[in-house]
């Protein structure tokens, strides 16, 4: 498959709904409704490109084929929600196609930066979920499990329990393909505006501050400290001042929260930093030891959360 994907070049230039060039893309697209192998093919033929040509010169390439992407996946997820809105949906015929669609979203999660995918497949994992109960087979993991921790709580919780059926990230090569979403979250949370969009393209995922926190809050949970030093503290370096200024203020994007949840997600935040700090190279040997020293009075609500703030924006990065 991989030796066709430069064919599509023109695909949006081809005014025939009926050509050569489109009945080609709708034959692959069909065949990755049902088959995972099929699936994998084309996302290691789109690495392949990225990796081993220059960016300026496939970038037209890869954002055609984006865009094919997510057109196919939202389209599929579209009928397939229709079907159990209709009452339509048979679980022994449909069983490939929920599998093939959940796969790829799951394997390749940069696919949710696409608004509508995102809406379509927040309505789709209520829905099966609702039919099966969703579970994962095997040992493999699914880096897209850990987005669904940035959708609204009913497709949290199913990500909750999907994560805890997989464990704990512990290398931060296990984050990687979460990477552009946090990339664009952490941005989002830096300067509070969504980045320039072209008209042209495709709308993009938007949440709302609220959402990115109750998701990186749960994202931490599940990170092993050096899949956090590395994935996150190292890649983003204003994300530790983020979190100090979102659990230090009297008015955060949690003020929609009631004033004891308010509370309490401050204190998980603090918790789990200091709970890193002894095993973090980024900080010097008096912050590791006192670090040590107060998480039993934050996990018991011994010490004002303010005053721990304080503590660390003086004492971090020595």
């Amino acid at each position: 498959m991989g030796p066709l994907l430069e064919t599509f070049y023109n695909y949006f230039k081809d005014e025939h709904l009926n050509s050569p060039l489109k009945r080609l893309w709708k034959r692959i697209s069909d065949e990755m409704r049902e088959c995972i192998q099929c699936i994998s093919q084309h996302h290691q033929a789109l690495e392949m490109y990225d990796t081993e040509y220059e960016l300026t010169c496939i970038s037209p390439l890869l954002d055609v084929l984006q865009t094919l992407d997510e057109e196919r996946v939202t389209q599929h997820l579209r009928e397939i929600n229709a079907r159990v809105a209709r009452e339509e949906y048979d679980p022994d015929r449909d069983n490939a196609e929920v599998v093939s669609v959940m796969y790829e979203i799951l394997m390749f999660p940069i696919l949710l930066d696409d608004q509508s995918l995102f809406t379509e497949f927040e309505t789709f994992i209520e829905a099966i979920d609702n039919k099966h109960e969703l579970a994962l087979e095997g040992q493999q993991q699914f880096p897209g499990v850990y987005a669904l921790f940035f959708f609204k709580r009913r497709v949290r919780s199913v990500g909750h329990r999907l994560a805890g059926s997989m464990g704990k990230l512990r290398r931060v090569t296990e984050l990687e393909p979460l990477q552009p979403l946090l990339k664009k979250f952490i941005g989002l949370l830096e300067t509070e505006v969504l980045p320039f969009i072209p008209e042209t393209s495709r709308p993009r995922s938007k949440l709302d501050r609220v959402s990115i926190w109750l998701g990186i809050k749960s994202l931490l949970g599940f990170l092993e400290p050096p899949a956090f030093e590395e994935g996150i503290l190292e890649r983003y370096p204003i994300f530790l001042d983020l979190v100090l200024n979102h659990i230090s203020g009297d008015s955060t994007s949690l003020e929609a929260l009631q004033d004891g949840e308010h509370e309490k997600q401050r204190r998980h935040f603090l918790y789990f930093l200091l709970h890193q700090v002894p095993v973090s190279s980024n900080f010097s040997v008096l912050t590791r030891k006192k670090a040590c020293q107060v998480m039993p009075a934050v996990k018991n609500g011994g010490i004002s959360t303010r005053k721990i703030c304080c503590y660390l924006e003086r004492g971090v990065w020595i």
